[in-house]
């Protein structure tokens, strides 16, 4: 739907009506086209996109009982809301109308105020439903992820812990180790899936609470480091950070905390064998800026785009097959936005950068970023 200037088609076989209804909606800002006849108002919609159509009855040909009857079994219109603007005023007439599919029935002559008030009225539904359908949408594709995901490091876990208790005394400390490693490997992966699930769920209820202070961003790196390390060991990776002098920010310590655990996630799943990651942090007056930095194979701005405005869900294997499922990005673009930050994201085939940008203080959470180029592309870097 075009939210800003929605498009009315109006059907009806008498100009006049036609104008009178087109200068009363104009009235409310409304995008008005129009049809003589059921076949005209079908060849329209093949055309063009239409947010509302207003329907007279009385048609030569096709009445508009049976145009409507039709839209409601095109795939393509069906979802489009149709009101009835007809001086037919007998019950059976008016059930009839509702029984075909439409939305609303106006008694001609109308008011005008009435006819902009309804149609309004119809518009704001049609476009909260179809919210609904997409957020419905969502929900269902992060699950049947999700749910893959878990099933299949669950049964990791799982065949570790059977292959430890039925083999014990026969496993040399290589393989033991080795088993060992690829449960935890496997834990750390179902731990912050169900962590993102959590929060995921808790921010479309409305549930997180902003809660800043200043932290010391050293010790929040450090604890993720170490969550990460066997899975960074067993890929071959380095991991370089060094802690800096001047360590502190404002912001949310758990938000953030969840951002760089999934931040630095991904980095270790999409980063090759035996390459590195850095860990980075730079200063300006006001704000700090954490950057992950990786040797991976780069991603799409144009996708990362997409999906964090919720647009794309997609389910991408890292260097050695691990899962993902796009989640955790959805979750880093809310929290950064949470904490009145910015996140910047260079990537092309030599790897890719990720940058959280934080206020330093409270007072700057009440500032504007000047950042050029706002939520768009340039040069490899997507600001958003």
């Amino acid at each position: 739907m075009t939210e800003n200037n929605p498009k009315i088609l109006i059907v009806d076989d008498i100009s006049d009506n036609i104008q009178v209804a087109a200068n009363i909606l104009k009235e409310g800002k409304l995008n008005i086209t129009f049809a003589k006849s059921g076949k005209a108002a079908f060849q329209k919609l093949r055309k063009i996109d239409v947010d509302l159509i207003l329907l007279d009855i009385m048609m030569p040909e096709m009445d508009g009982y049976e145009v409507c009857r039709i839209i409601k079994n095109e795939p393509n219109w069906k979802h489009i809301p149709v009101i009835f603007l007809t001086a037919k005023t007998e019950p059976e007439n008016i059930a009839r109308g509702f029984a075909v599919g439409g939305v609303d029935y106006i008694i001609k002559p109308f008011n005008s105020r009435e006819l902009i008030c309804r149609v309004q009225n119809h518009l704001r539904l049609c476009s909260v439903t179809r919210q609904l359908q997409k957020a419905n949408e969502t929900r269902d594709k992060l699950f049947s992820i999700i749910s893959h995901d878990l099933r299949g490091h669950m049964g990791n876990i799982k065949n570790v812990f059977e292959a430890l208790t039925s083999n014990y005394f026969q496993l040399d400390s290589n393989r033991a180790r080795r088993l060992v490693e690829l449960g935890k490997d496997s834990s750390a992966f179902t731990y912050n899936l169900l962590e993102n699930l959590l929060c995921w769920a808790r921010s479309e209820q409305g549930l997180i609470k902003y809660k800043p202070k200043l932290c010391n961003i050293n010790l929040l790196i450090e604890e993720t480091l170490e969550l990460y390390s066997a899975t960074a060991k067993h890929k071959k990776l380095t991991v370089k950070f060094s802690p800096v002098s001047e360590n502190r920010a404002f912001f949310d310590e758990d938000m953030i905390k969840a951002v760089f655990r999934n931040l630095l996630s991904n980095a270790v799943k999409f980063s090759p064998e035996d390459s590195e990651i850095q860990v980075a942090i730079k200063h300006t007056d006001f704000y700090l800026k954490l950057s992950i930095i990786d040797q991976g194979e780069g991603i799409d701005l144009g996708i990362l785009r997409r999906i964090l405005r919720k647009e794309l869900q997609f389910s991408n294997k890292g260097t050695l097959g691990e899962e993902g499922t796009g989640l955790g990005l959805i979750l880093i673009k809310y929290l950064i936005d949470q904490n009145f930050g910015k996140l910047l994201v260079e990537s092309n085939s030599a790897g890719s950068k990720f940058t959280v940008i934080l206020p330093k203080s409270a007072v700057v959470t009440q500032q504007s970023f000047t950042i050029p180029n706002d939520n768009m592309i340039h040069n490899n870097l997507l600001m958003i």
